[in-house]
């Protein structure tokens, strides 16, 4: 009975801080967004400059938290005695396979919600409302960029990974419950519809492991912005440019997107396994599956 009381207490306290979490990201992200996007400059920036300083301001504001604000001593990511090397083809095979199942994973949900007609579509009207009569120009393409796949993924993985991690540092609580922490309140801080919360989930745990073996918070920083990289396909597949033409973009089929990202996950898994195995006679080294299985076990 008292076994039970301690598995029901620790499952209340982490579902209690994966909302907390997931509450002060969105507090911490509409505070960051409202600065740049004040009366002033909003008459004089277009909505991509704006998102652009936005996430620059995330990252220098998170950046100070760890440099003043937080203890950094010894806990979850610590110095291994065994000094553990990484190495990049076994962080890059095991960032794509992630990353595979993850689109694999939003496909198939995504046909649910197309079965069950549960679609949500305020994405789209999100999309549509903020590109409505605008000009988008070359400059706001490099600002949508930039910000998609390097700000963005840089004060994603500040936050949801070394912020996460960071807290738990000094405290008795396994690496296994830190990894499903981040990457659950990750996924709930994308709240749209079940599909697509449950895939980044999937890709936040996936980030979080990297990060509890490599202790380097670049390579999370990496795989999140090959992940936004890769999902942002459908345009080369279609032909239709979404500032161009908002409309047509919104009407295609929605999966073609999520295939195209499975599609360019299969081809960089085969070519980065190829040549891991073309220079190290094995795809993923013995040590980097055995640091896997610790992290999951200790």
């Amino acid at each position: 009975m008292k076994r039970n009381k301690s598995i029901i207490e620790s499952l209340f306290n982490s579902l209690a801080m994966i909302t907390c979490i997931t509450i002060l990201f969105i507090i911490f992200e509409n505070i960051t967004y409202r600065i740049p996007f004040n009366p002033g400059l909003s008459k004089r920036l277009s909505i991509f400059a704006m998102q652009f300083y936005s996430s620059i301001l995330q990252i220098v504001v998170l950046l100070l938290i760890f440099k003043y604000g937080l203890k950094r001593e010894k806990g979850i990511v610590k110095e291994d005695e065994n000094n553990f090397k990484t190495n990049i083809f076994d962080i890059l095979i095991f960032l794509i396979i992630g990353l595979l199942l993850k689109n694999m994973l939003l496909l198939g949900l995504y046909y649910l919600q197309i079965i069950t007609n549960t679609v949500p579509q305020f994405n789209n009207y999100i999309i549509e409302g903020l590109l409505e009569g605008m000009k988008v120009t070359n400059v706001d393409r490099i600002y949508n960029f930039l910000t998609g796949v390097i700000l963005a993924p840089i004060a994603e993985e500040l936050f949801f990974r070394k912020g996460v991690f960071e807290y738990y540092i000094d405290k008795d609580v396994t690496s296994r419950k830190v990894i499903l922490i981040s990457g659950l309140s990750f996924g709930l801080a994308h709240l749209m519809g079940f599909a697509i919360p449950a895939s980044v989930m999937l890709t936040g745990i996936v980030f979080a492991t990297i990060y509890a073996i490599t202790k380097n918070i670049m390579y999370p920083i990496i795989g999140h912005g090959l992940n936004n990289l890769t999902s942002s396909v459908t345009g080369i597949y279609s032909g239709i440019d979404v500032f161009e033409d908002t409309k047509a973009y919104l009407e295609l089929d929605s999966t073609i997107g999520i295939k195209g990202a499975i599609v360019v996950c299969l081809a960089l898994l085969v070519i980065i396994s190829i040549i891991s195995y073309t220079k190290r006679k094995t795809i993923i080294s013995s040590d980097f599956k055995n640091r896997l299985i610790k992290v999951f076990t200790e």
